[in-house]
């Protein structure tokens, strides 16, 4: 009897003024332009954020949008980095996962770091960060297995090592891969049952286990007998793993 492993499915910019009539001068089109660029940094200020590599999101973890009654736009601080996702056994080292900013001090005059579990706390090395721009690296492939989450503490100071922000939290999940087989409980299953005994009769019962994620379609299984010889008298639940008799000729 052998478990089968139950494979797992893988997973405008804002319009452009209209065309200007021909008697327009250039300065008139350019101050147009110029006017809407404006209007439009008024409207939404910090609001938009841009990769520094392909595909790398910069996040402002100390930054916040909120709305005051005259429906102008203030700063508030101290919000929370939404969860980082990285699959386990990725193997393109190293990795960036993200960029972290504080807007304190400009570009060039801060440090960045980060603490924790993978970091300075065992397991040691496995996250880094660029101190000046605040990159923050997988230095190694991930098995969720043995880790499949991380916390993380961000920090910002200033080039004499005067706090800028609050400590906030950077929080990593490992995403589970069908990396792993079925295990049997047992290496032998014994089961009885009299002879004669009617079709539908329960024999035994023969449990696996998957250390994937618990849950997930990669830990799912399904049982089924590879060879029983002839007459075939057992049958075995998919889901379960029972065994039952379906003909009679136990003798």
């Amino acid at each position: 009897v052998f478990p089968d492993r139950k494979l797992a499915k893988q997973e405008t910019r804002p319009g452009f003024p209209a065309a200007l009539p021909a008697h327009r001068t250039l300065f008139q089109m350019g101050s147009k332009v110029f006017s809407a660029f404006c209007l439009l940094g008024l409207l939404f200020p910090q609001v938009l954020s841009f990769p520094v590599t392909d595909g790398l999101s910069v996040l402002n973890p100390w930054r916040e949008q909120d709305v005051v009654a005259n429906g102008l736009k203030r700063i508030k601080r101290a919000w929370v980095i939404p969860p980082i996702s990285v699959s386990e056994n990725y193997k393109k080292i190293p990795l960036a996962l993200v960029q972290i900013k504080s807007d304190k001090r400009k570009h060039g005059s801060i440090l960045y770091s980060i603490k924790g579990p993978g970091v300075d706390e065992e397991p040691r090395g496995i996250f880094s960060i660029n101190k000046t721009s605040g990159v923050v690296y997988l230095n190694t492939m991930l098995d969720r297995e043995k880790n499949d989450y991380f916390k993380l503490k961000a920090y910002a100071v200033d080039l004499e090592g005067i706090t800028l922000e609050d400590p906030t939290d950077l929080e990593i999940v490992v995403v589970d891969q069908n990396d792993n087989r079925p295990v049997f409980s047992k290496s032998v299953f014994i089961g009885h049952v009299l002879e004669g005994s009617v079709p539908g009769t329960s024999v035994m019962k023969v449990e696996a286990t998957d250390a994937d994620e618990p849950g997930s379609d990669n830990a799912a299984l399904k049982y089924s007998i590879i060879a029983q010889g002839t007459p075939q008298l057992f049958s075995i639940n998919s889901d379960t793993g029972e065994i039952r008799m379906v003909e009679v000729g136990l003798d």
